[in-house]
């Protein structure tokens, strides 16, 4: 899937803000998510966005695909049946294609959207990843440990030091003793940045009108250029606290960490990204030959691939 912005609906004007297709798949394996303090980390049932549909660590595509219960109990346990399935002999995984995730009940669905557990990092990961800040989407309802809903909650200040020094009052908040989390509730997220038909600054909301078919929020989108090329196959886990080659995330945080940078359509050197070129290819742009394109995300939403 190539991107683009939506087509126009009869009766309509067409939507400034659309989508781009890229990649999305569930972790069906790892670490079974606990409640508690502690660091953010990768587990279970979160959906992680790798490239053009590259099978990373052999987790499973978003496709709605059913999946056997005695196989799979512990990602049962968090899902039940809220993406289908007869809850005796199988469940269903989450369907984001051609659909963008937005914070709700999970397994909610309406339009073009399908409901999730948006969270955000509000401890960093003991490795690299996941930072302060970072964005996780999770299939579950109650988000693990070092991850706090993202539902527009305010926070006690002194609680949250460090995630108040990155975040500040972008969000909401007086900045003096409370400061508020992005509110993904019924929402998608929407790079910030200057794009094709469309400009949005970090902590904007936008309604769903005849710019948008979706309610979204501004938040940073940025993909990962370092590191190597994540194994094809595996147990269906992602590692519990590392980074993945061409895995792309929202951001909360106006700065990008190393390693990352913003996914703003934005031509790389083959020579110097091989592995990532492996991942995108020319799908969003380049020769192939020299060099190749990220998608731009800038006042688009992430829908997932397929038909």
């Amino acid at each position: 899937m190539s991107q683009s912005v939506q087509p126009p609906r009869l009766g309509s004007t067409q939507p400034i803000i659309g989508t781009v297709g890229l990649g999305q798949m569930i972790a069906t394996a790892g670490t079974y998510p606990q409640p508690g303090p502690g660091p953010a980390t990768n587990v279970i049932a979160m959906i992680h966005t790798i490239g053009v549909g590259f099978p990373a660590f052999g987790a499973s595509a978003c496709n709605g695909s059913p999946v056997k219960i005695w196989s799979n109990q512990a990602l049962m346990s968090l899902l039940g049946t809220a993406f289908g399935g007869d809850g005796r002999t199988e469940f269903g995984l989450p369907d984001l294609r051609n659909r963008v995730a937005i914070g709700g009940t999970p397994g909610q669905e309406a339009g073009q959207t399908l409901a999730m557990t948006w969270m955000i990092a509000v401890q960093a990961g003991s490795d690299s990843f996941p930072m302060l800040g970072a964005m996780g989407l999770f299939a579950g309802n109650h988000p693990p440990a070092g991850w706090l809903p993202a539902d527009g909650s305010m926070l006690v200040l002194r609680d949250y030091v460090p995630l108040f020094e990155l975040i500040g009052t972008t969000f909401g908040g007086d900045g003096e003793s409370i400061f508020a989390l992005p509110d993904l509730q019924g929402r998608a997220v929407a790079g910030v940045g200057q794009g094709p038909t469309v400009s949005i600054v970090l902590g904007q909301a936008i309604e769903a009108g005849p710019d948008t078919d979706v309610a979204c929020l501004g938040l940073n989108y940025i993909v990962n250029v370092s590191g190597a090329l994540p194994p094809d196959n595996g147990d269906g886990g992602f590692p519990n606290s590392a980074s993945v080659l061409g895995e792309f995330i929202a951001y909360a945080g106006p700065s990008i960490p190393d390693g990352w940078v913003t996914a703003a359509g934005q031509e790389l050197p083959i020579a110097d990204n091989e592995a990532l070129f492996q991942l995108i290819g020319t799908t969003f742009g380049g020769d192939g030959e020299v060099s190749f394109a990220l998608p731009d995300l800038r006042g688009h939403m992430v829908a997932g691939l397929g038909s």
